[in-house]
Parts: C-alpha cells; structure tokens; sequence
C-alpha cells in the first residue's frame, strides 16, 4: 500500500490523541498499540449468542472489539454532542478489563512488564473517535498491513527517551542485518532492543532469503515502555519465536547464555556506576560506549559475530589501551563510518558502526590483520539520512579480495618508508580502504576513519608552486580584511565610550567585592583569561576551524582549557559572561548558543560529553489531603564536557 496512505491514518490517530490533551510520543504509542490488539485477535463470531450490555464487563478480549462497536452505536457514542456520559465512562472500564485477559491469548503479556498495562487516557472519547479511524480503515484492508502500519507509527517519535534511548532507522538497520548474514538455526540478541528494529530486520531478512524462518530472537531493554514496544512490534508482523525482557543487560546475571549474532545501538557517552556482570569483570565506571562493545564480547559465541553503533569519540582519544586489546584479542571486520546527523532529530553526534569477530580462541598471529574502514558520505544521503547502501554491501562481500589487491599495490610502490599513513598510489577508490596492524599501532591504535582520511588528503592533494603562491596571497588579502575591519572597530567612538563606561563599572563592583570576605566565585580563572591573548595549543588542522569560531564561541572552548575540569553546558557559558562584557562585547550570547556551541564542538572531538550522577530525589512520606508531587525514587543527572586528553596532546 502507498505509504503516504499509511501516514495519513497515523497522523488522523495522532492528532486524536494530541487533542485530548495527550502529547507523549511513547504514550500515544502505547495506548494505539493495546487498541490494535484487539481488532488483531477479533472474532465476529459471537459465542454467547446476541449482544447484550452485561457481558461486557467481563468480555473475553478476541470478543471485545465488535461489541464495542456495537456498544459505542447502540448508545451513540459516535455522535456529537455525546449525551450518555455513563456510558461513556463505561468504555474505559470495558477496556481495561479486557487488557487483563490478553495473558490468556499471548504468553508474552504474562512477564512482569506487561501485567500492569491499562489505558491512561482519562478521555474516553478519544478511545471512540480512534475506535472509528483503526475500525474503518481495516473494513477495507487486510490485517497484515498492520505491521507495516506499526512502523509507520513508531516514526512520530521526534524526542529521545528517558535513558537516551530511540528508534534506529531502518535504513541503518537493513545493511547492518544484511552484512552480519545471520542464518536459520542461529540465536540472535540485540541488549538494547528499543522497539526491536534489528529483530524484526532480522525476521524478514531471513524469510526472504529461505522462505521459512527458525531463528531464536532475544531483546532487552532497560525501558519497560521499550520492552512493550518491542513486543508490539514483532506480534503486528506476526513474529512469535522471540523472547523479550525488560532488563539492564550490563547487571549482574541479566543475560548468561551465548549469541552467534549479536546487533545493539546503545545509549551513547552514559556513565555507568551499577554494579557490572561478572561477563565484562570489574565495576570501575566507565561509559555505556565501551561497557557495550565489551559485553557483546563477552556473549558470543566462538566465532560470533557483532555490530555496535558507537560514537566517533570510543575510536580514538585515551582508550586506547581498550583499543588494543580490541584489535589485539578479537577481529575488527570493518568500520562503517555513518554521516553527520543520520539519527536526527535524536542526536547529531557522529557515529560509526563497529563490526567485529570473536576468534580469541582461535589462535593466529593476529586477531587483526587489518582494518577495512568505509565512508557512507553526506552527498550518497538524502535529507532524512536514506541513501543507497548498495556499494556498501558489495565491498564488504569482497573485502578480502580488496585487501588481497591492496597488498599487492602497497609492494610495488614501496620506494622508501613513509612518515604517515597513505594508500598505495594506484589504489582507485576514496569510500574505502585499508590500514594494517602496524599503521594502528603507529597511530596509538586510532580506529577513526577520519584521523586516516585526513592524512591521505593532505598527501595526495599535490599543490603547484604558482597555485600555492595564489593560495598564500588569497589568506593574507583575507587577513588584512580582518584587521581593516577590526581596525574600523577600534575607532568607533561609540564603541570606546561603551567599554570604558564598562571598564568604569567594573573597576567599581570590583572595589565593592573587595570589601566584602568572600570573593566572586571563579574569579581567577576569569581573570587570567582577559590576560590571554594567544591561539589555543589545538591541533593545526583546526587552526583555520577555530578562526572561523564567533568571538564567544572561542571564548567559550578557552574556558574548557582553563577550567581543565567538566562543565555543564550553562555553567561553562556563564563563565564567559564577564569575559564578553569586559571586551565591550555587547550581544547577549545565551545559555541555549553556548550549547549548540559545544555540541558542534563535540563532533570535531575538541570536546568529549560525560554524564554524571548530581542528586537523588526522596519519596516524600504522604499525608492526608496533600498531593505527592515527588512520588518516586530517581537518580538525576546531568551532561557535562571536557577537552579530551588526546586532543591537548596533539595540539602541543
């Protein structure tokens, strides 16, 4: 069926939900979710003969879908104005009770996680106006475009979960599943299912491929509205061999079994302080980036297979003692490099997949021989991130035959020893290609394809002396824009007369705090950075980057530096404040720029996002006749950033 048909009825239920006042992406999807499955399992066959008001108290749930229907005409619920609001109300009680007996038809509803499901909607007429839509649109299609339907709707989430959790497109899905190859007979986990995208792909990967499918699905999620998703998901596409658990997959005896298959994208850059499963060993804290990759590791079986979606920081910066060991003990397949922003509106942090192999007992010379890195680019994408993974999937079917020709032209053209990594010269392809185990671990086992890129591009880009000269001239006319303009700045006499009146006042709240015990908070760090006139120690190829920063912005990452500590976004942006206003900065640079500022910051990896534990909220005891607004038990946190350690060090 045409999609945008399909589109056209979500956003008619949607818009049901979202006028009675229900704006939750998850919530909206959970509630359609239990509607539909009762017109799933309905059964137009009355078994206790003619309708009548009574059974529907207790209504089994293969029955409830036609006699509510029945119900809503008889007492004309499906008419404006409603005037029988008795039994308007009743419907909501009808539901609910019905929900109950779901256990009986799916043994998936019988796990903890979903013996509590009801309907939250107070409104019962939005229960009847999305009754009518799902009920008139199934008059005339099959129930088999009820999966197809389901991803439709999973699409209208636009916000990140509570953990950081969303839905991985399609798109990213498909190509992983496809490269992976997973086989009849084969157990298959994703420990961060979501709504279970890799399990379904991996379902209909296989019935296309053998026609029947005997796989055994497993998920987990630590989100019981994920989990419920999930289950959601696989029952609309008439999956049933599948296990789904509502769980933290790096606990302690979550998972103990081994996977010959193993897909996940995880929260990314969380900080995880619970106490670890004995498969990854020690409970130090580290982030949810590196715990995954380890645990994935950890339950595969001999020879098994793995694809994480990470963050570009996890491949290159201080962990690269956990990088060697990667590249060292198991098999780095191949690094899929994703473009800038393909899980939008969720995240714009630049990300990779990560495939590898367990050999670890499989004794060779090296697990890694080499690492096959690929690029899908920005330009092969459209503007919501779909683009062709055809050529990705065919050289990664022939990746051994690839390296085999690498090898080969990497011998005839070894005149002398290079410096830096470069691909042999008769090499025709740039979304793709090679670097050895010696290369890794001549560049601190880097696993980022643009640490490498950028190298090859400097080395091939061959410049003639005339054009360099051209090139030279064109940056110092540039230059000397900048200081005629800078040069115009300083004579404006407006612009004087406002910094000295700044400076005055200054130099007055400055006397004023003198007399007082305390001091400003963070004044030293302030002043030292109105003395600091020079460029940043930053790595040279992002010299002309940070020239190109706003005046707050570069203000903003010397903070960073100076500081030499994690800072929360607004707290790192109300440093500068003082610093903008004594440069006779008068634009007002807020909390919401500083942000944007350092997340862009954090894709060029001049920062690195931690998160951590700041407070716990405490379930306040009840009283009689007051509300308990505070009526659970949460740990709060909070997003911080730091220069990384290996960027300081390149830049010095």
């Amino acid at each position: 069926m045409n999609t945008t048909n399909l589109k056209g009825v979500i956003d008619s239920l949607v818009d049901v939900f979202w006028a009675g006042g229900i704006n939750n992406s998850y919530t909206i999807i959970e509630e359609i979710s239990q509607l539909w499955i009762f017109r799933l399992i309905a059964r137009k066959d009355n078994p206790q003969g003619e309708f009548h008001q009574d059974y529907l108290i207790n209504i089994p749930a293969q029955d409830l879908w036609y006699y509510l229907k029945e119900f809503i005409e008889l007492n004309k619920l499906d008419q404006e104005p409603i005037e029988n609001e008795k039994a308007l109300k009743e419907v909501l009680l009808v539901l609910n009770n019905a929900v109950r007996s779901l256990k009986n038809i799916y043994p998936e509803f019988r796990v903890e996680y979903m013996k509590d499901i009801s309907f939250t909607v107070t409104n019962p007429r939005v229960i009847v106006k999305a009754h009518k839509i799902v009920d008139d649109f199934f008059q005339e299609h099959e129930l088999t475009l009820m999966g197809e339907l389901y991803g439709e709707l999973l699409k209208t989430i636009t916000t990140i979960g509570q953990w950081g959790q969303y839905v991985t497109p399609k798109h990213v899905i498909q190509p992983i599943v496809e490269m992976l190859a997973p086989r009849s007979e084969e157990t298959v986990l994703d420990p961060a299912c979501g709504s279970g995208g890799f399990l379904l792909e991996t379902y209909n990967y296989l019935k296309g491929k053998e026609g029947s499918v005997n796989v055994n699905l497993y998920g987990a999620d630590f989100d019981p509205t994920m989990a419920r998703l999930a289950v959601y998901n696989l029952i609309f596409h008439d999956i049933s061999n599948f296990s789904i658990t509502h769980a933290d997959s790096l606990a302690e005896g979550t998972i103990t079994k081994n996977y010959d298959v193993i897909m996940v994208n995880p929260p990314f850059s969380i900080r995880y302080t619970d106490y670890l499963t004995n498969l990854i060993g020690g409970n130090s804290v580290r982030t949810t980036d590196q715990l995954f990759i380890e645990l994935s590791i950890a339950l595969l079986k001999e020879l098994g297979r793995a694809a994480i979606i990470v963050p570009e920081g996890i491949l290159f910066g201080n962990k690269s003692e956990f990088r060697r060991r990667l590249i060292g003990d198991y098999r780095i397949e191949g690094i899929v490099s994703l473009p800038q922003g393909i899980f939008k509106p969720f995240t714009l942090v630049k990300t990779s997949i990560l495939f590898l192999s367990k050999w670890q007992n499989v004794r060779h010379q090296l697990a890694t021989p080499c690492v096959w890195f690929y690029e899908i680019s920005q330009e092969s994408s459209t503007a919501t991130g779909e683009g062709s993974f055809t050529d990705l999937l065919l050289r990664w079917k022939s990746r051994q035959r690839d390296w085999e020709r690498w090898q080969q032209l990497s011998e005839q053209g070894t005149e002398k020893p290079q410096e830096s990594f470069q691909p042999p010269k008769q090499w025709p392809f740039k979304k793709f290609f090679f670097v050895n185990h010696e290369e890794l671990e001549n560049n601190n086992f880097n696993l980022s394809m643009s640490h490498y890129k950028n190298v090859e591009e400097e080395i091939v880009a061959h410049v003639t002396p005339k054009e360099l000269i051209l090139t030279i001239q064109e940056l110092d006319q540039e230059i000397q824009k900048n200081l005629q303009e800078l040069n115009e700045l300083l004579e404006d006499s407006k612009w004087q007369e406002n910094k000295k009146e700044d400076q005055h006042e200054q130099m007055n709240q400055e006397k004023e705090e003198k007399t007082t015990v305390s001091e400003p908070e963070n004044l030293d760090q302030i002043e030292a950075m109105d003395l600091y006139e020079g460029p940043l120690e930053i790595p040279q190829q992002f010299h002309k980057l940070f020239e190109k920063f706003s005046f707050p912005q570069q203000k903003l990452l010397e903070t960073f530096y100076y500081e030499n500590r994690p800072l929360a976004g607004h707290e790192a942006t109300k440093l500068i404040q003082d610093t903008l206003k004594a440069h006779g900065y008068s634009k007002k640079f807020s909390v919401q720029e500083g942000k944007k500022s350092i997340e862009f910051f954090e894709v060029f990896g001049m920062l690195e996002r931690e998160q951590a534990e700041m407070m716990e909220f405490p379930r306040l005891p009840e009283q009689e006749g007051t509300k308990n607004i505070l009526n659970f038990e949460a740990k709060t946190t909070i997003e911080r950033w730091q220069v990384p350690e290996d960027f300081k060090r390149r830049g010095r």
